[in-house]
């Protein structure tokens, strides 16, 4: 039979055999419970992440879109209408 252990949220879970738990003494099964939790917690976090640093990167290839177009827009007018359309076309 398997258990089923969660992280915090409740939202994940890792299946450990209960032979494979019962062969550890008590101490070590709250142990490990914990261990596998925190484990579940730690990777939704390092998705998180990644997550974080491609958005991040999409939003620096926006900023150096817009430069680009500012620098080339020639006139303060101009410079505002090509920042302003490179902003709406990446949001």
């Amino acid at each position: 039979m398997n258990l089923n252990i969660f992280d915090s949220s409740g939202s994940r879970v890792r299946q450990i055999g209960e032979e494979e738990l019962l062969a550890l003494s008590e101490a070590e099964r709250e142990i490990a419970i914990r261990f596998i939790a925190a484990a579940l917690d730690c990777q939704d976090i390092g998705d998180e992440l990644h997550q974080a640093e491609r958005e991040l990167r999409r939003l620096q290839a926006a900023e150096d879109a817009a430069i680009i177009a500012s620098a080339k827009a020639g006139p303060p007018q101009d410079f505002l209408e090509a920042r302003n359309a490179v902003i709406a076309a990446n949001s």
